[in-house]
């Protein structure tokens, strides 16, 4: 019987871990709650584009490809936060989006960001020294290119 409830409490907490949500990394893979595909595509996809560059580029220098993983979601968090408020900004001024089937963006879409930054690159995590010198390149690098933060358009 003992053999039995111990079974079914395994059982249960399994299911019960599984069937949370789980929470949102800065990966490149899933967009975080209420930005538009879209938009998350194209910030998604440059993200990945700076950060992966072993050879060349402000990635390399700052030496992302050493940090430890904790530090490159810091890295990822804050690009993707820079892009994708820059993308929302351009939207704003822009006008309402016309587009065939548009998604809006969701009014918490921000503080899922926010939340992502301060959980990674908090002192404790990935906010190290090495961290935010790299984020303040990459951004420097974008201001040099005409732009205010890392580079995202989704018209």
């Amino acid at each position: 019987m003992k053999r039995l409830t111990l079974l079914l409490l395994c059982a249960v907490s399994v299911v019960g871990c599984s069937s949370s949500p789980k929470t949102w990394r800065p990966h490149g893979f899933a967009s975080p709650p209420g930005v538009p595909k879209d938009a998350w595509d194209v910030c998604a996809n440059s993200m990945l584009s700076d950060t992966s560059r072993i050879i060349t580029g402000p990635a390399h220098e700052g030496g992302f490809q050493a940090m430890q993983p904790y530090e490159q979601d810091c890295v990822r968090a804050e690009y993707l936060r820079a892009c994708l408020s820059e993308a929302y900004q351009l939207e704003r001024a822009q006008g309402l989006r016309l587009r065939p089937n548009a998604v809006n963006w969701a009014p918490d879409w921000k503080d899922a960001l926010d939340d992502a930054v301060d959980r990674f690159c908090d002192d404790e995590g990935g906010g190290t020294p090495g961290v935010r010198g790299l984020v303040n390149v990459l951004n420097e690098k974008a201001e040099e290119n005409g732009r205010r933060c890392v580079p995202c358009t989704t018209h």
